[in-house]
């Protein structure tokens, strides 16, 4: 139980960044994976109490900011293994017959 509830505050949930709009500390309102091929990675949303304030992130399972490079990145390399697996699904040359 104790190890579940650890898990639960990776990615950095209980961070309160401050405000780019007025300075004050922000809470995190939701979370969730930045993408469907990319679940080792949280987007998260902060929101500011005093002026409303909205802002995203995306973050590492140790709460470290990822720029969305990584994102575009991770997105490439599932579009190459999704297209090797429509062409035959093997990633290894053909052998040419005739010799």
């Amino acid at each position: 139980m104790i190890n579940h509830v650890r898990n639960a505050r990776r990615f950095g949930a209980h961070d309160k960044p401050l405000c780019a709009n007025c300075g004050n500390r922000t809470f995190l309102t939701r979370r969730s994976p930045a993408a469907s091929y990319a679940l080792e990675l949280e987007r998260q949303t902060f929101t500011c109490l005093e002026c409303g304030q909205d802002f995203e992130r995306v973050v590492d399972a140790n709460g470290k900011a990822v720029r969305s490079t990584a994102i575009e990145a991770l997105a490439r390399n599932r579009d190459a293994t999704l297209s090797s697996k429509a062409d035959g699904g093997d990633s290894m040359p053909k052998r040419l017959s005739g010799s």
